[in-house]
């Protein structure tokens, strides 16, 4: 066999993983004052990475922002299906 990459077609095959999610990674990536924000989030499990999703937060949701940032993650985890652990 060739050292290059062979592509092999095979039969479909359904593969499962489950995933443990015990950490989000939350960042603002961009942002107009008083406008809109997009926001980040990589989902982990410790460090290794799962899923990342982007969200863009404007108008009414925005301005609910104000100062606190418990806001954007309360919204990020309701956005992704997702608690706080205590």
């Amino acid at each position: 066999m060739d050292t290059n990459v062979t592509k092999i077609r095979v039969q479909s095959k359904e593969v499962v993983q489950i995933k443990i999610i015990n950490n989000v990674l939350i960042k603002i990536i961009n942002m107009k004052l008083s406008e809109f924000a997009n926001i980040s989030a990589i989902v982990r499990h410790n460090n290794d990475f799962i899923e990342n999703y982007t969200f863009h937060l404007e108008g009414n949701e925005y301005k609910l922002w104000g100062s606190s940032d418990d806001f954007i993650i309360d919204y990020v985890l309701t956005k992704i299906g997702l608690t706080r652990r205590e």
